[in-house]
């Protein structure tokens, strides 16, 4: 427990360790006893449920052996009605809660009754429930409340099956019970507790009820609840339902062979009542207990805790100031002793002394006490140590002493005119140590009036280290910390200083951005620890290639800024690109590995291309990003063209961002024909851009800006999709093709591309193999064991693999072998001039002779004349895709292209 606790709550929880153990046994008895009698409860339900049912089966046991012995009797199965009914009518007096007794052929018309029918009675039973189950099961059938034809009462029915002469079925002996006159419910239900009683049939219809019966026989039981616990469990149990304010406890049970329910409602409020009046005593001895319990606490603390309060209030004033005051000796010998001891404590006054001096030597800075005239009277211990005299060196002698020698005549005299105005004041000065050595500290000086006169306190802090950490964070805040480089923003300062000078004297200014070339995959090759060496040794090596009045900075993560002034007249940027680009090409060797580095460089140069930092900058961007369109490795300068293209590229990547959830985009396919038949064996998806602002946007003008955006990923998500669905659409139209979607660089290195391709053929659900996917070279070479590893999963599913532009890129045949790829595509520039380019012809066959020997199929795109087809023909390739056959066309256009040929 907390030491600082006040004894008062020791001595509560003193009482409540002892009383809460008591208590918590209390309330797990009266837990246990309500428990209990709710067990109980639902036990003495569940046997009234059982008890009626067995006074209700003696009811039912009664009718059937009846209808049994009647049914063997040759008279009822005659079925005459002048020997019949008399019979039956004689049978009515014997059993009170008969309405009628009656005898229907094999075709449910009522030969014999033993009620006269009335002119306006049905003479038929055919279409009743009970009658149609007899027929169908053969069996005794109890049946559900309904109104008798006959009687015209509320009736259920009993009936048990005639048999023929043949041993069939020869129509139907039954009872209609008179459900007013019939009570199966005992007599002694405990209505005090609001018990009530319900006999239901199959369709849930009461049949008979234990208060007002005749207001609710033949009418729904509305108790949902309680219903829906009959449904389904033939046997007796009863459970709590509903809610805390209707509560109620049901009980139920099945009267077997009859569909026939027995249903028990008892509020559960009523047995709560009860509850309470049994357990109200125990709940009153538990009260009894706490407020003995509180009463012998409050007790306790009075005779202990009252004492030690009077101490604490004497400490409180005492500490307040009034010395005078004593604590009274009262209560318990120990309460005494203490009080005693307490003030013969407050009779040492020199320990009020003693510790002010230790607080003063424990402070955490230098404090001194002068007089008025300057004098030192007091210094701590913190006040030697970072001024370097001893204690006994500083008393007696001016304060002045501490202050630089320069400022000692100006410190003497605002000292005096401090003084004179006595008030409180604090500033930053320079310290000096008694080795001569200076430091900048704050002086708080406060002064204070005493009986001897005018004294000054002097609190002296050093802010060396503060000052230090200042500037650490000034450091941290302008460069970078990994190069020790000029970061962005002091990058922009020197260079709106750059700009000034260059303004005044009419010079120049050269702006050089380089971006190292593949950064990314050094650093993920690599790692971080490398890559970051990399970009300290690029940096060291850039800053070596450059004046010592020129600037660099590191702007982004691999992006670095050169500030080039020049005199008017003068360019230097191309001179200072070319040291750069010579400088970073020095091999340099990574992990073991020896690389040669590049970079892209952009140059702008103030006045002509921008006179605004941020613009000049944004220029320099723009041309770099050239240099990187260019393959990289190269310097380009900035031009107006790169800001128009740059702009168009802003504009259209702002139109591409929405313009899937717009709807923008659709698919338009090109057919795949075999070469010799001509039959259409499948179709190429091709991505359409149709915007409303732009019109129809050609593919190679926003397909790169969604690669480098990121967009193509969910954009290739919705071509795959919107492909495959197509494909099972145009199957359930009876034409059956395969659907091929070119993949995207970045598409092929999704980690989950295999997964993302599962969806799109589960959710339209177009099988595997109605599926081609088209890669080409570069993305296979780029990282041939993922590029494997990805097409061996695609293979497994099912899909078909196609290499498409063939011969256009750098594969390796070696690597090709291991790829599980269904055909090639040749490039349609290979296409293009054959058959008359002989070096075209050549590489076209040895393409084809390539696959046939890999056993791989072959697609020639670009086929646009008879020349073109026959030749490919004569070589063996398979497949044609070109104009010669098909303009690419919209989805609706394929069915009728493929009836066609």
């Amino acid at each position: 427990m907390p030491a600082g606790w006040p004894i008062r709550r020791y001595l509560l929880v003193l009482v409540l360790a002892l009383a809460l153990p008591m208590l918590g046994l209390l309330v797990h008895s009266l837990h246990e006893s309500h428990r209990q009698a709710l067990a109980d409860a639902e036990r003495n339900a569940a046997q009234v449920a059982a008890l009626i049912v067995a006074d209700t089966r003696r009811y039912v046991a009664d009718s059937r052996t009846v209808l049994e012995g009647l049914a063997e009797r040759p008279l009822v199965r005659a079925a005459d009605p002048a020997r019949c009914d008399p019979v039956l009518a004689e049978l009515r007096p014997l059993f009170a809660y008969l309405a009628n007794v009656a005898v229907a052929d094999a075709d449910g018309r009522i030969v014999c009754s033993g009620l006269p029918l009335r002119a306006d009675a049905p003479r038929s039973v055919a279409g009743a429930d009970w009658f149609a189950d007899v027929r169908r099961e053969r069996r005794f059938i109890a049946g559900k409340a309904h109104v008798g034809p006959i009687s015209g009462r509320w009736v259920t029915v009993m009936a048990q099956p005639l048999t023929d002469e043949a041993g069939g079925f020869g129509g139907v002996i039954g009872f209609a019970l008179d459900l007013a006159r019939l009570d199966p419910i005992p007599a002694g239900i405990d209505a005090e507790r609001g018990l009530v009683v319900y006999l239901v049939d199959g369709n849930d219809t009461i049949i008979s009820r234990s208060e007002a019966p005749a207001e609710w026989i033949g009418k729904p039981m509305a108790d949902a609840e309680a219903l829906a616990l009959t449904h389904g469990d033939e046997q007796p149990g009863a459970a709590f339902v509903g809610a805390a304010d209707a509560r109620r406890l049901v009980g139920h049970a099945h009267i077997p062979g009859t569909g026939w329910r027995v249903v028990t409602v008892q509020p559960a409020r009523l047995l709560a009542d009860s509850l309470w009046r049994r357990t109200a005593g125990k709940y009153l001895v538990a009260a009894l207990v706490i407020l003995l319990a509180a009463a012998l606490a409050f007790h306790v603390g009075r005779r202990i805790v009252r004492p030690m309060s009077s101490i604490a209030r004497t400490a409180r004033s005492i500490a307040d100031g009034n010395l005078g005051l004593r604590a009274p000796v009262d209560g318990p010998a120990e309460m005494r002793t203490v009080a005693s001891q307490f003030n013969a404590m407050l009779d040492i006054r020199q320990k009020t002394e003693e510790r002010y001096r230790n607080l003063l030597e424990s402070a955490a800075d230098a404090i001194l006490v002068t007089d008025a005239a300057g004098r030192i009277i007091i210094a701590n211990r913190m006040a030697s140590q970072q001024f370097g005299y001893s204690r006994e060196e500083m008393l007696g002698r001016p304060v002045e002493m501490l202050v630089p020698d320069e400022f000692r005549e100006m410190h003497v005299g605002q000292r005096e005119g401090y003084v004179a105005a006595a008030r409180l004041r604090q500033r930053i000065v320079q310290a000096q140590r008694k080795d001569g050595s200076r430091f900048p500290c704050e002086v708080g000086l406060s002064p204070l009036h005493t009986d001897d006169g005018l004294i000054v306190s002097v609190f002296v802090r050093d802010l060396s280290e503060r000052i230090r950490f200042q500037e650490k964070l000034d450091q941290l805040s302008r460069y970078d910390t990994l190069t020790g480089l000029p970061n962005r923003s002091l990058l922009r300062d020197r260079l709106e200083q750059a700009l000034g000078r260059a303004e005044r004297s009419g010079g120049q200014v050269a702006v050089v951005c380089l971006d190292v070339d593949g950064f990314t995959e050094i650093n993920n090759f690599h790692g971080h620890v490398a890559a970051d060496w990399l970009l300290r040794e690029i940096a060291t090596r850039a800053r070596a290639a450059l004046r010592e009045v020129d600037t660099l900075a590191r702007a982004g993560s691999d992006e670095f800024v050169a500030i080039v002034e020049s005199a008017a007249g003068e360019s230097v940027a191309q001179e200072v690109a070319e040291r750069l680009y010579r400088a970073l090409r020095e091999p340099v060797q990574i992990a073991g590995s020896e690389i040669v580095p590049t970079a892209s460089f952009g140059i702008a140069v103030f006045p002509q291309d921008a006179r605004d930092p941020d613009d000049l900058i944004k220029c320099a961007d723009l041309a770099m990003e050239q240099a990187q369109r260019q393959g990289g490795d190269a310097y380009c300068f900035f031009e107006m063209a790169l800001d128009l293209r740059a702009g168009e590229r802003r504009r259209l990547l702002e139109r591409l961002r929405g313009a899937l959830a717009r709807g923008e985009f659709l698919l338009h396919y090109q057919p795949q024909v075999a070469t010799g038949s001509g039959r259409m064996l499948g179709v190429e998806a091709l991505l359409r851009w149709q915007s409303p602002e732009l019109g129809m946007v050609a593919p190679d003008r926003f397909i790169p800006l969604a690669e480098e955006s990121g967009l193509i990923d969910a954009i290739g998500d919705w071509v795959l999709q919107t492909a495959c669905t197509q494909a099972m659409d145009w199957r359930r139209q009876g034409v059956v093709l395969t659907v091929a979607v070119n993949l995207s660089a970045r598409q092929f290195r999704q980690a989950d591309l295999a997964a993302r391709v599962r969806k799109a053929l589960d959710r339209s659900g177009l099988d595997a193999g109605g599926l081609e996917l088209e890669i080409t070279e570069g993305m296979l070479m780029d990282d041939p064991e993922r590029a494997a590893a990805v097409l061996q999963e695609l293979d497994r599913m099912g899909v078909r693999i196609s290499v498409d532009d063939f011969g256009t890129g750098y594969s390796s045949l070696s690597y090709l072998k291991r790829f599980p790829v269904s055909e090639l595509k040749i490039d349609r520039s290979f296409v293009r001039d054959t058959p008359a380019d002989a070096d075209d012809v050549a590489i076209v066959s040895a393409v084809v002779g390539l696959a046939h020997n890999l056993r791989l199929g072959v697609v020639a795109e670009g086929v646009e004349t008879r020349e073109q087809h026959e030749f490919l023909a004569s070589i063996g390739c398979e497949i044609c895709q070109g104009y010669l056959f098909s303009r690419p066309v919209q989805a609706d256009d394929i069915p009728r292209l493929a009836a066609r040929e």
